[in-house]
């Protein structure tokens, strides 16, 4: 009995020491066993286990996963939570179209995402919250397994792996023909999923010396509206803490002393709430939950053997992602003032409102431009990486070089529901136009005549590298075999970044002009593994970053292993992290938005006035990049051990700790109007004082919330694996394994005093998480049942009478039965959500949707898959 890497569960969510073997290197190791490189190392070892944990997933686990995509496939690892999903970015200017892993919750931009251990391009997109790869870039057909190094390895990979690191190991060879096809239907509607892949290849390294091969990826998706799931039809459930409705209205709402007045007041209309005397618009009527896609990717390699079991090789991977999402239609109030002039009705209109007992011209009304639909944006991503490297000898080291470059190119489209509000505010100012209904053929052309589409936004985002990595064995005595790796990276690094002027006029805002950046980094690093004595060894490894703009800082990192038994192995590793601002933190483009409603109540003036304009404050928000940012930096430890119990069985647990120092952040609302004067002046800008109140300063206009090191955040925890694999028999082999991380601690500081406690006490920082898998194998027949698990918490906001609500426990069961006695064929049929649950209830405000947390749970429901593929050798 001895602890064994290769063991991961159908969902490959392995725990144990190690990694499967990645790229096979030439080794002159006595006893003939071929060598490997493992995530967590860049040393080749014949002994796969580490001292750092592993988490595989492997090509198989992926199919017998369920998962239709790799965002859906991050979201199943217990270790990545708080991600960022593409379902998030409905509605956003900032993000649109991400989707990001997330390790240990703190943020894509604390995760290293590589493919084989190479950087890849950032989203382009990703602005002020921060950097990260997108998921989409990386086609699911693609990959051949992906490996989750859980412990921050800065020393290894570079100075931003805080968090710890992704590496999506792409297909190396393939030969022949293989053809797949998927189609996925959600019982309840919406949401359908396709999916069609194809793989062609020819030439054996060992026969021809030569392998080429691609590898086709296209999947679409249905958009899933809010109205289809009745969870989330509505935002206003006032009762449960949930009121997001807009005064922004259609019919329009008129502002009077006493609040507001309609004319189609009280009864309204099936998308306004009657609320202070006017008709509230209900935006959750018209979101969409999920969007609709279209995406394609394209994996293209070569290899050619070289004399001397040298090896170059050449890769290409694409990918095109189009999403298009709807929200509500445009809100127009108080947008007029930025540019000079308001929205009027004037008295002559033949649509000017009676008996409301107002008179004289409408000045800014509340309304919205229902008539012309909701809004509709796409974004239209493209993605490319080319590489090419040689691997050979060179004397005694092992030596793997390339050249890459990588690119992402977002661009934002306004497709249907935008308007120009200079152009909206002279149609109005006609009369012909009803904003209160129907404005019949002429007003109706009017209107339209105000609506625009095209181009808002476009962004590139560019990295281009050359690395090298050599290992060696530089000494042998009777402990083991002294190993040294040493490497060196140089890679440049641009983002630009530009709003159009269509953005500033379809947000009723000004943009201020765009900001490009870019950088030069470089890093050496060398690792040494030392046995100490028999069965100890130790990982030692630092690296030094040097980046053209914050100068050079160096990460060490050591790792214990001892193994005193065949059974049980021990490990223990520490180390710190640097991670320079990116470029999207420092030069995203800064925004002033229009006016628009405050999350909170001006603390100077709200109490002594009680006045609407200061306990409902409207003021605009500065938004956006900040070049004047300093580095993050951190420090990691965990401890661990893994043991075999009893034949068939193994059992993991390790603990740890990061921490985060100058993190880099936006301030919220809560926290600027929280009466500490330290945000007056820098955070909150005021006009000029009222002379009704000469004590008190002046109002809020302006809310400035750009990138700050706002403080620190810590977080520990407990991963847990446990499998068990039986013996085969006559029904068939089972396995059994349970792969959970419990959360202990979650503290976040934004004045590196006060910390706040979120583990367990907000969504989405659950306790503990798992994935337990029981899955069979018999003769041509496979099955998998597994159970995703999520700790409830409390939920982000009270209910109407300020009492506290929770978010209950997430639970979703999926099976799958496989089927492979069809030579060269195999046929799936799965079901997601077997018990057909909707998400929990969480009254968040973070996303556009509405009545639950969509990075919490699927709204989907139920949802029937079918999946079949041939292939031609």
């Amino acid at each position: 009995m001895s602890i064994s890497s290769s063991r991961c569960s159908a969902l490959g969510l392995c725990a144990v020491l190690g990694s499967a073997p990645a790229q096979p290197v030439p080794s002159s190791d006595a006893v003939g066993l071929e060598r490997v490189i493992i995530t967590g190392s860049n040393i080749p070892r014949v002994d796969a286990e580490t001292a750092l944990p592993v988490q595989i997933i492997r090509r198989e686990d992926i199919e017998r996963s369920g998962a239709l995509t790799v965002e859906e496939l991050m979201t199943r690892i217990p270790a990545i939570f708080n991600n960022v999903i593409e379902a998030m970015s409905i509605g956003t200017f900032n993000q649109p179209g991400f989707s990001g892993a997330s390790l240990r919750g703190f943020g894509s931009h604390s995760t290293l995402v590589l493919i084989n251990g190479r950087r890849v391009a950032n989203y382009a997109f990703s602005d002020e919250f921060g950097t990260g790869v997108d998921l989409h870039a990386i086609p699911l057909a693609a990959i051949d397994r992906i490996e989750v190094l859980t412990d921050g390895a800065s020393a290894i990979y570079g100075s931003d792996a805080v968090a710890g690191v992704i590496n999506f190991i792409l297909r190396r060879d393939f030969r022949g023909a293989q053809l797949g096809v998927e189609r996925a239907f959600a019982e309840a509607g919406g949401g359908a999923h396709a999916q069609e892949t194809l793989a062609l290849g020819i030439g054996d390294m060992a026969a021809d010396g030569f392998n080429v091969f691609a590898v086709i990826d296209h999947q679409r998706q249905e958009a899933l509206a809010s109205r289809e799931r009745a969870f989330a039809a509505t935002s206003y459930r006032p009762a449960v803490g949930i009121d997001r409705t807009s005064r922004s209205s259609f019919p329009a709402n008129i502002s009077v002393p006493e609040g507001f007045v309609n004319p189609a007041a009280p009864a309204c209309t099936e998308f306004t709430v009657f609320k202070e005397g006017g008709c509230w618009y209900d935006p959750g009527r018209h979101v969409d939950l999920l969007p609709q896609t279209d995406n394609l990717g394209v994996l293209a390699r070569g290899t050619l053997a070289l004399p001397n079991n040298a090896e170059a090789y050449a890769e290409l991977l694409w990918s095109r992602q189009r999403m298009r999402f709807s929200v509500a239609p445009t809100p127009v109030s108080f947008s007029g003032i930025i540019f000079g002039q308001p929205l009027v009705i004037p008295e002559g209109s033949p649509f000017y409102p009676s008996g409301l007992g107002i008179s004289g011209d409408i000045v800014d009304p509340f309304y919205r431009t229902v008539p012309l639909g909701p809004r509709v944006t796409e974004i239209e991503s493209d993605n490319w990486r080319a590489l090419i490297g040689w691997h050979g000898a060179v004397g005694s080291w092992d030596v793997d070089a390339a050249l890459t470059q990588s690119v992402s190119s977002v661009g934002n489209d306004a497709v249907a529901g935008f308007v120009d509000v200079l152009k909206l505010a002279d149609a109005a100012a006609t009369g012909q136009i009803n904003l209160f209904g129907d404005s019949g053929p002429a007003g109706n052309a009017l209107l339209a005549s105000t609506e625009l589409t095209g181009r808002t936004r476009s962004a590139r985002g560019t990295t281009r590298s050359v690395d090298f990595r050599a290992s060696r064995d530089v000494l042998k005595w009777s402990a083991g075999t002294m190993t040294l790796g040493l490497g060196g990276e140089a890679r440049s690094e641009a983002l630009d970044d530009h709003t159009t002027e269509l953005a500033a006029v379809t947000a009723g805002g000004a943009f201020q002009s765009p900001k490009t950046g870019s950088r030069q980094a470089q890093a050496l690093y060398a690792e040494l593994v030392l046995p100490i004595v028999s069965k100890l060894d130790a990982q030692l490894a630092v690296r030094a970053d040097h980046y053209s703009d914050f100068g050079t800082s160096n990460s060490p990192k050591v790792a214990l292993r001892w193994q005193p038994t065949k059974a049980l192995l021990l490990r223990a590793s520490a180390g710190t992290g640097f991670r320079a601002p990116s470029l999207p933190e420092l030069y995203a483009a800064q925004i002033l938005t229009p006016p628009l409603e405050i999350d909170g109540e001006d603390p100077k003036r709200c109490p002594v006035t009680h006045l609407d304009q200061d306990c409902n404050p409207v003021a605009r928000y500065f938004l956006g990049g900040n070049p004047a940012l300093s580095p993050e930096t951190s420090r990691q430890a965990s401890f661990g051990l893994v043991f075999e119990p009893v034949e068939g069985g193994t059992v993991s647990v390790d603990w740890w700790r990061l921490r985060l120092d100058h993190t880099i952040g936006q301030l919220d609302d809560q926290t600027v109007l929280s009466g500490d004067d330290r945000y007056e002046g820098k955070n909150i800008v005021r006009g000029p004082v009222d002379p009704a109140f000469p004590d008190l300063p002046g109002p809020i206009i302006q809310l400035t919330e750009i990138n700050e090191n706002v403080g620190r955040q810590s977080a520990s925890g407990i991963d847990l694996n446990l499998r068990y694999r039986s013996a085969a028999h006559a029904a068939g082999q089972f396995t059994l394994e349970l792969n959970g991380s419990y959360l202990a601690s979650f503290d976040v500081s934004f004045d590196g005093e006060h910390e706040e406690a979120l583990a367990g006490r907000q969504s989405p920082y659950p306790r503990w998480q798992h994935a337990l898998t029981l899955g069979w194998e018999r003769g041509p027949w496979n099955a998998t049942l597994t159970q995703i698990w999520r700790a409830g918490t409390p939920d982000q906001n009270p209910d109407e009478n300020g009492e506290p609500l929770s978010v209950e426990p997430y639970r979703m069961w999926d099976a799958q039965l496989g089927y492979t006695g069809i030579s060269d064929l195999t046929l799936v049929l799965g079901v997601k959500n077997l018990f057909d649950s909707d998400p929990p209830f969480s009254n968040q405000g973070s996303s556009a949707q509405v009545g639950y947390d969509p990075s919490y749970a699927d709204p989907r429901g139920r949802v029937w898959y079918v999946r079949a593929s041939y292939r031609w050798r």
